[in-house]
């Protein structure tokens, strides 16, 4: 049986294999990636190619026989010939002959690489948002181990306010709640039927697009035919998506980076996850912290590119649009080696609480309460109370003053200075504002460091923690099922 195939009708040439290469090579993981997905659409295709009547059921039986039985192993990927598909289609002509080619009845490689980018995508959407969830769950594992252990909250990197580890913990954790929810968002444009939009054009065989949906685990389809093919927005929002979850986790190694240093000493990584120095035997280097942030690097410049990739593309078919399925399999290998690595930092990562507790005494983290005091209980409006704290605070750093040792006298004579009236204010309100453990726990509002408030919000983490679970379960749940319809419908077709 001669081969039949793509170039031999209109070119006469075989592909230069340099530019078969230069086209193909770089995608040749994405290939055997897809190879999976390929069979999937081939199978659903064929099985509703022959419910329509489009294809004789002999062929469509013939042919099915042959997809059930071919695996990954069997089809070499002769990069001469281009595709998967086309690789795919070789195979099957030299398995049953010339009746392999009635597969592709309706549809062309336009809409099945669509398609199959669409279905490798979510995979891999849903691998990275597992791999969040895990590390979600462990920011609250550590938040609820935490919740007494009060340390400095910053802002430009000064001393701020007195805030609680568990604290800090929570807030990483609904970057990275957010950050799930846009990969979720994706989803929803990304699991849509592609598959019979042919060209561009569509078709005039009789199709149904909603069966193949229904067998391929599809939400519905994209319907216009022209978008179909010329579409890839949703690989822009997964790296776009994955860009900003890299981002967060950049931010987590900063702060433990920040911390890690004599001049802070808050956290000690554990030894499996630093380096050390050739010539400096005292070392502890946080390496893995340089490394992601320096890999962060590399997935801006991927969002960068992935924009870039669909700037002045014309309407329809461009090869450009492969370039994004790599920046994306990039992306996605990027996250899930970060996301796996830093699960394990922030589990084995050393709080030392004593010397965050000692960091609070050494700067005037605790004067916003004070001033608040002064509104709550003196009744002076809080511009006016910032004035005079802050005046205190200049005269307390004159004199070598901690805030917590300024007498009430002091703060007495600046508020008639200032104001020109006495300020009724006892010293047990004084030192109690001066306090870091009692301004924490006076922040008790919604979303607040006080230990109550951020143990309430660690359970409802954990509660949405089990409900996104439960939500990539059921689509996973759905690609199965999908899965399962498919063979019978072939068993019922075959037998």
């Amino acid at each position: 049986m001669p081969w039949i195939g793509l170039r031999e009708g209109r070119l006469h040439k075989k592909f230069d294999e340099d530019a078969s290469e230069y086209i193909y090579g770089r995608r040749a993981q994405e290939q055997r990636e897809l190879f999976d997905a390929h069979i999937w659409m081939h199978k659903a295709h064929v099985v509703m190619l022959a419910e329509q009547g489009s294809i004789p059921m002999g062929q469509a039986a013939e042919i099915l026989g042959a997809l059930k039985e071919i695996a990954s192993e069997d089809v070499k990927l002769d990069p001469r010939l281009g595709d998967v598909y086309t690789n795919t289609e070789r195979h099957l002509i030299g398995m049953i002959g010339e009746v392999a080619g009635a597969m592709h009845t309706g549809r062309s490689r336009n809409d099945l690489s669509a398609t199959g980018a669409r279905m490798l995508t979510r995979v891999k959407l849903e691998a990275v948002i597992e791999a969040a969830l895990k590390l979600q769950r462990t920011l609250i594992a550590k938040a609820q181990a935490h919740l007494e252990t009060i340390m400095p909250g910053y802002t430009h990197l000064q001393h701020a306010q007195p805030i609680t580890f568990a604290h800090w913990a929570m807030a990483y954790s609904d970057f990275l709640a957010h950050d799930i929810q846009r990969l979720e968002d994706t989803l929803k444009r990304t699991n849509l039927n592609t598959l019979g939009a042919a060209a561009l054009a569509g078709t005039g065989h009789r199709i149904d697009r909603h069966r193949t949906a229904d067998l391929l685990g599809f939400d519905g389809i994209l319907e216009n035919s022209l978008q179909c093919v010329a579409s890839r927005d949703y690989l822009l929002e997964a790296v776009f998506g994955l860009t900003l979850m890299m981002g967060t986790l950049n931010r987590i190694h900063e702060d433990i980076f920040i911390w890690t240093t004599d001049e802070f000493g808050m956290v000690e990584l554990d030894d499996a996850f630093s380096g050390t120095s050739s010539i400096m035997p005292q070392k502890k280097n946080p390496l893995l912290q340089e490394t992601v942030r320096g890999r962060t690097a590399h997935q801006i410049g991927r969002i960068t590119a992935a924009l870039t990739v669909f700037k002045d593309l014309p309407m329809g078919h461009n090869f450009d649009t492969y370039e994004a399925n790599i920046l994306l399999d990039d992306s996605v290998t990027e996250l899930l080696e970060s996301l796996r690595i830093t699960d394990r930092v922030v589990d084995t990562l050393k709080i030392n609480a004593k010397r965050m507790e000692e960091n609070l005494g050494s700067a005037y983290i605790t004067a916003t309460e004070l001033a608040d005091v002064m509104v709550r209980e003196a009744g002076i409006p809080f511009r006016a109370a910032h004035q005079i704290v802050g005046s205190l605070v200049r005269k307390a750093i004159a004199e070598g003053l901690k805030l917590s040792e300024v007498p009430l006298e002091m703060i007495k004579q600046i508020t008639g200075d200032i104001r020109g009236t006495e300020l009724d204010l006892t010293e047990e309100s004084l030192r109690a504002a001066t306090d870091p453990r009692t301004n924490v726990e006076r922040r008790n509002s919604t979303g607040g460091p006080a230990p109550i408030e951020v143990e309430r919000m660690a359970e409802d983490r954990q509660k949405k923690v089990e409900n996104a679970e439960k939500r990539r379960t059921d689509r996973l749940t759905g690609y199965e099922k999908a899965h399962q319809r498919l063979e019978k419908a072939i068993d019922d077709l075959l037998n």
